[in-house]
């Protein structure tokens, strides 16, 4: 929901002259640096309310860049870097991906004149105080609200942060899945709906990592990418056929005779042999057929 601007704001903006300073707070993991680009300092607010000195800098900023596309708004900041200040931050700080807030504050507010005579006025008018605009906490525009630094570059002379805005300014929480090809639900879980066949049986014979049971006599490749588990040891099935599976790698101490209880798996492709065309599941597939070609998102024409 968009901010209202206080009365002072309002009055400020609307003047032929005013004075107005942008504050920077950037967002490190053990501080945040408050900065005004001003030749001196300003005493105004932090986030939370409470009281803060912004240190005077040598800065500019690019014009913020906007389309009516899906690209988020960008700029870029330029700070001063002649005493070598930021230099020095950049040696020990990873700035990129931090966030920044900027704001705009105006230095001075109207008043009413209440008490005329004391002035020597005759009816009552709004006269301009400096300085008043820094009283409240409320008096300031956003520009960035934890804009993301997207890189950063520094010479001589300069240090450069691109910064772009907060893809999740919306406050809408998004499912936290990953974009891929492969499914990504559990194989047999809520969301996949297959039942996940299994099989108890003895061992006939062990050799090396191929175990053999007659009773076993699904299609070849069945039991591929499940399971299969003797007392407490538990193997992945490469390959099975008619009478036998495969397994990763051999048991430590199961031998004929033994009790082995096996569970089929899923190798969670859409169509590549053992995913959801497969286990007849198509309609419950929780990956993407295609991964579109990687472009940057934050690009801006």
């Amino acid at each position: 929901m968009p901010r209202t601007l206080s009365q002072d704001v309002l009055d400020q903006k609307d003047r032929d002259y005013n004075r107005p300073v942008e504050l920077y707070q950037i967002k490190l993991d053990a501080e945040t640096l408050y900065f005004a680009m001003y030749p001196e300092d300003i005493e105004f607010f932090d986030e939370n309310g409470n009281p803060q000195t912004y240190y005077a800098a040598a800065i500019s900023r690019d014009a913020v860049k906007k389309d009516n596309q899906t690209n988020p708004n960008t700029s870029q900041i330029t700070f001063d870097n002649v005493v070598r200040d930021f230099s020095a931050y950049i040696a020990n700080t990873d700035f990129v991906g931090r966030k920044v807030t900027i704001w705009k504050v105006f230095l001075d507010a109207d008043r009413n004149v209440v008490n005329l005579s004391m002035i020597g006025l005759e009816s009552e008018q709004e006269i301009l105080e400096e300085g008043a605009g820094l009283d409240y906490r409320n008096n300031y525009v956003e520009i960035f609200t934890d804009a993301i630094i997207d890189s950063v570059s520094i010479d001589e002379y300069n240090l450069t942060a691109t910064i772009v805005s907060n893809l999740d300014s919306l406050d809408v929480e998004l499912p936290g899945e990953t974009y891929q090809v492969n499914c990504r639900f559990d194989f047999g879980g809520e969301a996949c709906g297959v039942n996940i066949p299994t099989k108890s049986g003895q061992i006939d014979s062990i050799s090396g990592s191929i175990i053999n049971d007659s009773s076993i006599a699904e299609e070849a490749d069945y039991w591929k990418y499940g399971t299969i588990e003797v007392d407490d040891e538990s193997r992945k099935i490469v390959a099975s056929g008619n009478g036998f599976v495969e397994l990763e790698y051999p048991f430590g101490s199961a031998q004929s005779g033994d009790s082995y209880d096996m569970q089929a798996g899923c190798d969670y492709s859409y169509n590549s042999g053992h995913g959801c065309t497969f286990w007849n599941n198509t309609q419950f597939y929780g990956g993407f057929l295609d991964i579109p070609k990687i472009r940057n998102i934050r690009e801006v024409d």
